[in-house]
């Protein structure tokens, strides 16, 4: 039992020291068995690496396991899954239902209950505090006279709700966010990493739960390696807030003190060289300069790092485009050796999905999609809101646009016109009244919304309401309609909607399980229903994987390093975005956390603590690829206003006079 750090610079190549290691070891039969560990992002790509060097038939002796999947792994082999997992949506449920019930009893979050998006926020907060450790009796024992009335309060709201939202669920479900404290109480009862070798790769830290989980690791397996990203190791007395370096140098420091406290054994730390085979000449200055103190200076011109300035978004994304296309037909590049990267994804995505489309450029933007504004989710909520609303124009129209009702564009268009013209609300959709050449299309409207309402007026249960808005969508033809969506969306090439709306109607019957799960025989008015469905509806996202290989990658910063690409365009290098700004304080404000501090109780680091490790985002970001980097940005935004460049631009200038 024994710990090894590998560390070295970005490009150095401490994955493939680990793989080659591997190798070795499975030849000679020094360990049986390898379990390669990444974050859940970087484990297709690390599947791919180790199939690259271990060929397709020697892979028996090694794998690669996220955390999550860990977990999943020996609660399989010892016990522990007879709960089933709350979903995001369940969870957001149940706390919502918590705070009702709870209101009275709120000293700080009574009048924000209602809000929307503070459930989110606050099922945020109590997922933080299980990755740290932190339960709600540690919450209720915390010495209050030593901290403000203020998060005293807040304190005491949190802690009610958690606690009441444990109790519930410790009955019937699990939280995910309690998969690794459950994986490191079973580990003890694991064969699996007996005399097992551990390799830890692309972390840059780890939360409290993790280090249990590796603590219990190191006192299993044969050995455990932690291949960390720094330029040098150190102890906690000289890390510094302002090297990229430091989220990293800490988890070392932490690592070899877990190790010590356990009796575990720490081997001599392993430095990995920079070979110098993966970056070009500039490539490789970039890398070893970026964060010095006293930078070098390059001398010359740059072929392979260059800037661009573009008037506007629209202008950015066109030269990108048409550089992409210059690099594939001159340079031999192919797509998927390509990745765009933004700091403001959300702001890029549509432009980039526009400009690429025309310049004939397959991309895969990699990032979840909120569902929110979903047809079937529209549909759902806008069908309920033209009660609550008593047949509100808005609600009306909202409904009958999804497209999935059955009524056409041009019906929907000539009604819509008629309502418009003749000030039509309330009771006139169902009194026997003519509506000259439409009544036909009023009745096809109002028909099935009157059959829904009568079905769930009055006192109903969850379970009740959930049945209903079911049966309701089912005679709608709802279902047949998103089938046949998808059938024309997977003919005409567009692989990405047909994903998505084939998830979407199992989101919702998921949600509305989850719903009667969590009200059970609970009588709900329509109303409370709506809010209910909302809140679940905006805890879901669609992941899409992508259709193709031969595609350019479009993420964001974070993710900048889960591929492996020659070229990488870092888009919007403006100031407030590269590096991006954290406004968000949060529920527990910094002086909050700063209060928790004294008292002992670790928690996420605050906007400060987050804003220096964008240091080390920014350095990943500038060290993806291989080959080539193109940064730029934008001169002014949609409203004429002017934007600077980012700090990182003018350093960049600096270094390079001549880029």
């Amino acid at each position: 039992m024994s710990l090894r750090i590998i560390y070295g610079r970005a490009g150095s190549g401490k994955s493939t020291y680990c793989l080659n290691e591997i190798k070795t070891s499975l030849e000679r039969g020094t360990v049986s068995r390898h379990i390669i560990i990444v974050p859940e992002q970087f484990s297709f790509q690390a599947e791919k690496r180790l199939i690259a060097v271990l060929g397709a038939s020697g892979i028996n002796g090694a794998e690669v396991l996220s955390f999550g999947r860990l977990s999943h792994r020996v609660l399989g082999e010892v016990g522990g899954m007879v709960r089933k997992h709350i979903s995001p949506s369940g969870k957001s449920i149940l706390v919502y239902t918590i705070m009702e019930k709870q209101k009275e009893n709120l000293r700080v979050f009574a009048g924000a209950a209602g809000q929307r998006g503070f459930v989110n926020t606050l099922c945020g907060i109590i997922s933080e505090f299980k990755r740290y450790n932190i339960t709600a009796d540690v919450l209720d024992s915390i010495d209050t006279a030593k901290i403000s009335v203020q998060l005293r309060d807040k304190l005491h709201d949190i802690g009610l709700i958690y606690g009441k939202f444990e109790k519930k669920l410790c009955d019937n479900y699990l939280d995910s966010d309690d998969d690794l404290a459950l994986l490191a109480e079973k580990l003890t009862k694991s064969d699996i990493f007996k005399d097992s070798e551990i390799w830890l790769d692309e972390f840059s830290g780890f939360t409290p739960q993790e280090y249990e989980v590796i603590g219990k690791l190191m006192a299993k397996a044969y050995r455990v390696n932690a291949a960390l990203c720094t330029d040098c190791l150190a102890d906690d007395m000289v890390l510094e807030e302002i090297d990229a370096f430091m989220p990293v140098k800490a988890a070392a420091a932490r690592l070899i003190r877990l190790a010590k406290d356990a009796g575990v054994k720490v081997e001599d730390p392993v430095a990995v060289k920079s070979s110098g085979l993966k970056y070009n000449v500039e490539m490789a200055f970039l890398e070893s300069h970026m964060y010095s103190y006293l930078h070098g200076i390059y001398k010359g011109s740059t072929k392979y790092i260059s800037l661009y300035e573009a008037p506007d978004i629209y202008s950015e994304v066109e030269k990108t485009a048409g550089d992409i296309i210059k690099k594939c037909r001159e340079e031999g590049l192919r797509y998927k050796d390509i990745a765009v990267i933004t700091g403001n994804l959300a702001h890029y995505e549509k432009v980039i999905r526009v400009v690429f489309r025309e310049y004939e450029i397959p991309c895969f933007i990699d990032r979840k999609r909120d569902i929110t504004g979903h047809p079937l989710v529209l549909l759902v909520l806008s069908a309920l809101e033209v009660f609550i609303g008593n047949w509100s124009y808005e609600a009306v129209f909202r409904y009958l646009k999804t497209g999935l009702t059955g009524i056409g564009m041009k019906e929907t268009d000539l009604l819509e016109n008629y309502v418009l013209a003749h000030g039509i609300k309330g009771s006139s959709w169902v009194r026997d009244e003519n509506w000259e050449d439409l009544n036909d299309i009023r009745r096809a409207v109002s028909i099935p919304l009157l059959k829904l309402y009568g079905r769930i007026k009055g006192k109903n249960s969850g379970l009740e309401i959930c049945t209903a808005l079911y049966e309701f969508l089912c005679e709608l033809g709802v279902p047949e309609r998103l089938e046949e969506l998808v059938r024309n969306f997977t003919e005409s090439g567009e692989l990405d909607r047909a994903d998505e709306y084939s998830q979407v109607w199992n989101i919702l019957l998921e949600l509305l399980d989850q719903v009667v799960e969590v009200t059970g025989n609970e009588i709900l008015k329509v109303e409370a229903f709506h809010e209910i469905l909302s809140v679940g509806f905006g805890e879901h996202s669609i992941g899409l994987i992508p259709k193709a290989i031969e595609q350019v990658l479009v993420g964001s910063l974070e993710r900048s390093k889960s591929h492996d690409v020659k070229a990488i365009y870092i888009l919007g290098a403006n100031d407030g975005i590269f590096p991006m700004p954290f406004k968000q304080e949060g529920i527990l404000s910094d002086r909050d956390r700063e209060a928790l501090s004294t008292l002992g109780i670790e928690l996420a680091p605050d906007t400060r603590g987050r804003t220096f490790e964008q240091q080390y985002i920014i350095y990943t970001a500038l060290t993806a690829a291989s080959e080539y980097m193109r940064l730029s940005w934008c001169a002014a935004d949609r409203d004429g206003r002017a934007l600077r460049p980012s700090v990182i631009i003018n350093r960049l200038r600096r270094m390079f006079p001549g880029i």
